[in-house]
């Protein structure tokens, strides 16, 4: 059987769409949640590091309650923050305290992270913080990224007539 120019053309272009997409779907994008999911990691551990220095210095001050006020504002601004978890330096739970416990109840996932941050208090372990993060609402928008070339809009240009 003998393929005109149209054919070996038509075929070597659906090889290449081919060999792109499954490229794209099988390593591309497995790279990019990876990365996206290390940077998040790295980000999460620096904010809670922020937040475990300003509880070390209430702790140190003996105001609890300012601590639990501020843990609470914290979830409130950030609702892919799951839970934060306070202990103290001997493993006590002070935070979320026992009444609000299941309010602050630990949600499970493939795509939930957990980071753990001990913070100090004059040189000194004063205690740890676990934060729980929801992954999947930043890893469906990865999923569902807009591509460069599937937007008519930005070809449009290329086949239209100018007179």
């Amino acid at each position: 059987m003998r393929f005109g120019i149209r054919g070996k053309v038509f075929s070597a272009l659906a090889a290449l769409v081919i060999v792109l997409s499954s490229y794209l779907y099988f390593i591309w994008v497995p790279a990019t949640i990876d990365f996206s999911r290390n940077e998040a990691l790295r980000q999460l551990h620096q904010s809670l590091e922020v937040v475990g220095n300003e509880i070390a210095e209430n702790m140190a001050g003996k105001r609890q309650d300012s601590v639990f006020d501020q843990l609470d504002l914290i979830l409130l601004k950030n609702p892919e923050w799951k839970s934060v978890t306070l202990q103290d330096m001997h493993g006590k739970r002070l935070y979320p305290r026992e009444a609000e416990a299941g309010t602050n109840a630990k949600a499970d996932g493939p795509n939930i992270l957990t980071i753990n941050n001990d913070f100090m208090v004059y040189g000194k372990k004063a205690g740890k913080l676990t934060l729980r993060y929801d992954f999947s609402e930043t890893q469906g928008e990865i999923l569902t990224m807009p591509s460069f070339f599937s937007s008519w809009r930005r070809w449009r240009w290329c086949f239209s007539r100018r007179s």
